[in-house]
């Protein structure tokens, strides 16, 4: 099929000699190449917000803190440092002297106070001591006393018992022979006299058996009182020992707080390292006065971070954690890293923030712990050990999500919200 032309070719042909030419567009390379490069660029951008994803952070503040606490050796009393036997760095073990904390008071007319109540708290201690030995030898002799005294009662009895039974023969006897002399006064051959004389003799020798009984039963009484104080002896005498102890303890607790004042030596309680010594030899100190602290061994430097209530909401066990010590400029020493250990249960009061790390805040404050990966910075080559309450700024890392999620995300919270009062409406 032939070409068809627009115009007639007579025409053509006539306008070909014009002097102008025919008018031909060309366009110029770097055209193509703007449009390409815009091209990639529009698709760059589409991929970068359907697969880029941004991670929104918060900067937060905090200090590095020992995992198992610092230990705080305050002053117990007022005095003065006479001893100090640690240094910074230095490592202790559990029951170490860490210093000696002098009390001791003089005065004008006496002196040394303290020695001269030491001096007679010892004098009453040695004379209640005596007195422990001498109720013990009391003891013992009250104990002889009393028992040869119920041994010569019991024999007394004895004695008593075979006059009784010799007594009751001669009244038997007696009146046995009043009873035969009797009807012998009807016949003349006694007198009544004799018979009188006789009943008397009964008489007497009742009275007498009488008399022994009595005396037995005194006897037995004396017998039974002395049991008695024996059984009775040893229970006064523990008694008078318990009285004595007790007086004795008072005075030992009289004598350990006296020497408490005059010199007191502090120890460690665990093992550790000395962090901290706030005071020196000679230093007078007031109770509750912080002397030093103990970094226990084997506890690790963590950062404590002070989130406020705001941001809490997307940090969780595990997240990232980007660290930049102030002690060590992160432009020069680079940034740290760590991951979130711990999350306060609840929220901290301005006040409790304040006395946790020195700061004031107008709002609740969660605390959160970072494990740190590495317990040192690298420093011009040298490991350089990080210590407990370095002061640091750090970003928690938080959501991570899509470039375009972030992009449209205030459409989606309107179409949530549509969504919300089309389900409500």
């Amino acid at each position: 099929m032939p070409k068809v032309s627009l115009f007639r070719q007579e025409v053509v042909d006539a306008r070909h000699g014009s002097w102008l030419g025919s008018v031909i567009v060309v366009a110029p390379p770097s055209r193509w190449l703007l449009t390409l490069l815009a091209m990639a660029f529009a698709v760059a951008m589409l991929l970068l917000l359907f697969f880029g994803h941004y991670t929104r952070r918060e900067t937060v503040s905090g200090q590095l803190v020992p995992s198992t606490g610092v230990l705080n050796i305050a002053a117990p009393s007022a005095g003065t440092i006479t001893r100090l036997n640690v240094y910074d760095g230095q490592t202790v073990k559990a029951g170490d002297a860490l210093l000696e904390l002098s009390s001791e008071q003089n005065s004008v007319a006496l002196g040394d106070t303290n020695a001269l109540v030491g001096q007679q708290l010892d004098n009453q201690r040695a004379r209640l001591k005596g007195d422990l030995v001498n109720q013990q030898l009391l003891l013992q002799k009250q104990d002889e006393a009393l028992r040869t005294k119920a041994a010569l009662l019991r024999a007394q009895l004895g004695q008593i018992a075979r006059q009784l039974a010799v007594q009751r023969q001669q009244v038997v006897g007696k009146q046995q022979l009043t009873e035969r002399i009797k009807p012998l006064l009807a016949s003349g051959y006694v007198s009544a006299i004799q018979v009188q004389q006789q009943q008397a003799a009964v008489f007497d020798a009742q009275t007498q058996y009488m008399g022994l009984v009595r005396q037995q039963l005194d006897v037995r009484q004396q017998l039974d009182a002395t049991q008695q104080q024996l059984a009775q002896l040893p229970l006064d005498a523990k008694s008078k020992r318990n009285d004595t102890e007790r007086q004795l303890a008072s005075v030992a607790q009289s004598i350990a707080q006296n020497e408490m004042q005059r010199a007191l030596v502090l120890r460690a309680p665990t093992d550790g390292v000395v962090s901290a010594v706030l005071l020196k030899e000679g230093q007078m100190v007031t109770p509750g006065r912080p002397l030093l602290s103990i970094l226990p061994t084997g506890s690790t430097m963590q950062a404590q971070l002070l989130v406020p209530s705001r941001a809490i909401g997307f940090v969780e066990q595990g997240s990232k954690v980007v660290l930049r010590y102030q002690a060590f400029p992160y432009q020069k020493f680079g940034q740290q890293y760590g991951r979130v250990t711990e999350i306060s249960l609840s929220a901290l009061t301005p006040s409790e923030v304040g006395t946790l790390g020195g700061r004031q805040v107008s709002e609740p404050m969660y605390r959160v712990n970072v494990e740190l990966e590495k317990q040192y910075v690298m420093a011009y080559g040298k490991a350089q050990p990080i210590k407990p309450g370095m002061a640091l700024d750090a970003d928690i890392m938080l959501d991570r999500r899509r470039l375009i999620e972030w992009v449209l995300g205030p459409v989606y919270g309107v179409t949530h919200d549509i969504a919300g009062a089309a389900a409500h409406g």
